[in-house]
């Protein structure tokens, strides 16, 4: 049997069967951007899970690269009432700190 391992989700799900403080996805990029490539792109900094669904349901996220993800941090956030961060690999220790990168947070919480 082939199959392909989504591993942002399979951390995501990890995470949550832990009961992990954070979950951080490490990639190539600074953040997570609405407008990818268009004049108006901007990064996502602090954001609450909720307005980052919505900019996943309007298409913003593309499904072989930021989508998956996107999808991955809002359901360990949205799961386990915790932040997660996007982030580059090579700022992961300020990823963790929360001082870079896409910061999601649950919706009860400041994104700031």
């Amino acid at each position: 049997v082939e199959a392909v391992i989504d591993k942002d989700l399979g951390a995501a799900l990890l995470a949550i069967a832990v009961g992990a403080d954070r979950l951080v996805i490490a990639t190539d990029v600074d953040n997570a951007v609405v407008g990818y490539g268009g004049p108006q792109a901007r990064p996502i900094g602090g954001i609450a899970a909720s307005e980052l669904r919505t900019f996943e349901a309007r298409g913003e996220f593309a499904s072989g690269s930021m989508g998956p993800k996107v999808d991955a941090i809002c359901r360990f956030v949205e799961s386990a009432h915790r932040p997660g961060v996007i982030c580059n690999i090579s700022d992961i220790v300020s990823g963790v700190r929360g001082t870079s990168g896409t910061r999601v947070v649950p919706d009860h919480h400041s994104p700031n």
